[in-house]
């Protein structure tokens, strides 16, 4: 089975393990990758938290013997020097390097907390992924990407304005929904798609649209970027697929003003099929 529908049989399953999937978006990189090397380990990190864990009086603490477990102990924190690296998006080289970014860090966060009983999940947060958790008190909110730091509402209304959004109420609530595992995955795949455009890795970003949009194929943006890539590339044919697709697809006016010429250039270009 290709890895591309490996990776989406294994996210249509119940419950899919964040790890587990992340590990299988590594293998486009290295087809070798033995995947059982890293959840061992991360189990065994597991294990030994949650008996440090033991008799300790509540959920807020727990978090905090996690920050100090995987950021003081084991030295994992974000990768601030070299943020574009595209390693920083494959778990297997976040887990052997102790960097990360601030998705692949939450990934990692999130399945050692799920590990020892903690019900943390990933928040779509826009422009930087976070993590949180129901506590009896009320939700808290964690970034691991710099080591589990808690954030109140102020903090999320700066993180809001630094990406140019509104910090109403409904926006902040909308920007703290939680993640699925294929929302996840597809934000990590989405990052590594724009890191290989920036260092004009065609193919690699290639590679990552058509997984992509094979885990979900009505992803119109994903749709017009793969069909003005393979544009670029010389695959005329295949390029007015993606784009004429879209063109059905979008309801963004301005966008489609902006491929409809490049539909009618590719047009002229490509030899008629008889």
């Amino acid at each position: 089975m290709e890895l591309s529908q490996q990776i989406k049989t294994y996210l249509s399953q119940p419950n899919p393990d964040l790890l587990e999937a992340s590990l299988l978006v590594a293998r486009h990189a290295q087809p070798s990758l033995v995947t059982a090397e890293y959840t061992w380990l991360i189990d065994s990190w597991a294990t030994e938290l949650a008996e440090r864990l033991q008799g300790l009086p509540d959920a807020r603490a727990k978090l905090k013997k996690i920050n100090d477990f995987l950021f003081r102990e084991l030295g994992f924190s974000g990768n601030h020097d070299d943020y574009y690296d595209p390693r920083n998006n494959m778990i297997n080289h976040v887990i052997e390097r102790r960097k990360g970014i601030p998705i692949t860090m939450a990934v990692l966060y999130i399945t050692l907390a799920q590990r020892v009983g903690l019900d943390v999940v990933g928040a779509s947060f826009p422009g930087h992924f976070l993590v949180k958790m129901n506590l009896d008190e009320g939700l808290i909110v964690l970034d691991p990407f710099n080591k589990g730091v808690s954030l109140g509402e102020d903090d999320l209304k700066t993180l809001l304005e630094y990406n140019n959004l509104n910090t109403d109420t409904d926006m902040l609530s909308v920007s703290l929904r939680t993640a699925t595992p294929e929302e996840t995955i597809q934000r990590m795949l989405r990052n590594l798609k724009s890191v290989y455009i920036k260092e004009k890795r065609q193919e690699s970003a290639l590679e990552i649209l058509n997984l992509m949009l094979t885990i979900n194929p009505k992803l119109t943006e994903e749709r017009r970027e793969r069909g003005l890539l393979l544009r670029d590339m010389g695959c005329h044919h295949t390029a007015l697929l993606d784009l004429n697709d879209y063109m059905e697809r979008s309801k963004k006016e301005e966008r489609i003003a902006e491929i409809r010429p490049i539909i009618v250039d590719l047009l002229r270009s490509t030899p008629a099929l008889h």
